[in-house]
């Protein structure tokens, strides 16, 4: 082939002239875009929630939110940020799904939801484009052995969990940080039928004084010339001691009834058979 051209060099001139042609020829019909489309795979929802702090938050809209979107057709994950006066939860799909369809059943769940608090504004969801993982770090601890527990607990680990999140997260380079393997964390009371009648009450006027005294909620912004303060009620309970201490009922001498004297408190997972071990 060299020997070829080096002895015929118009074909050679040739031959570059006609690539140069069908160059020019095809240059129109290159498909160029200043910003190249890219599938859409994730959807942004934000929920506004007016003097509510970031801890408010995290209990009353992103707990919600992720109960809602349970059962969700193609829904790959999904995970919520808590922040001062606003949530925003992000729900990735996966590809074999339809995008359109998708968007549709994450906006008909949302709309199921009816345990919003009254301040909390319309909520708008935002389109997002693929993003990939990087790396999955497994925080462990010890299996009890003959009854004794030589790690953390459930709780513990998920508190662990948490912090090696919040310590991920401060890096500049790492904008998203998920948990997964935890059920929906919560406080269990059981009360005793004996002690109910024996203080003459029931399951629902105990249910009723709890809530009236485990409550946490915005009371707007008290706006001043110097600066604005945002106002709530900050009584609810987090641990099971907290919880324990309420006081449901008071006589007359001064004394109380409190959830500990009806039953026990604990400090579990709405799942317990949700766990992995290695």
């Amino acid at each position: 082939m060299i020997r070829f051209f080096a002895a015929h060099p118009t074909a050679a001139n040739i031959l570059m002239l006609l690539f140069i042609v069908i160059g020019l020829v095809s240059l129109p019909q290159i498909h160029r875009e200043t910003l190249p489309k890219i599938n859409q795979y994730q959807l942004d929802i934000v929920v506004p929630y007016p003097g509510a702090s970031a801890e408010n938050v995290e209990q009353k809209i992103c707990l919600s939110l992720e109960s809602a979107l349970d059962g969700i057709s193609f829904l790959e994950e999904k995970h919520c940020v808590a922040r001062q006066n606003v949530g925003q939860m992000t729900v990735k799909m996966f590809e074999q799904g339809d995008f359109e369809q998708f968007s549709t059943d994450v906006r008909n769940a949302i709309d199921t939801i009816d345990d919003f608090p009254v301040q909390v504004e319309q909520w708008t969801i935002n389109e997002r484009g693929r993003t990939q993982d990087v790396v999955s770090v497994a925080v462990t601890t010890h299996e009890a052995q003959n009854g004794v527990n030589n790690g953390l607990s459930r709780v513990e680990l998920k508190a662990l969990a948490e912090q090696v999140k919040v310590t991920l997260l401060r890096h500049p380079d790492i904008p998203i940080v998920e948990l997964n393997d935890f059920s929906k964390h919560q406080l269990r009371v059981t009360a005793s039928q004996d002690a109910l009648q024996q203080y003459g009450m029931s399951l629902q006027t105990l249910s009723q004084r709890l809530t009236a005294q485990n409550v946490e909620l915005p009371l707007g912004v008290l706006e001043t010339s110097e600066a604005d303060t945002q106002i709530r009620i900050k009584d609810e309970r987090r641990s099971a001691e907290q919880l324990a201490d309420v006081v449901v009922s008071s006589g007359t001498q001064g004394n109380h009834v409190r959830i500990a004297d009806l039953g026990q408190v604990s400090d579990t997972f709405e799942r317990d058979e949700k766990q992995i071990f290695f």
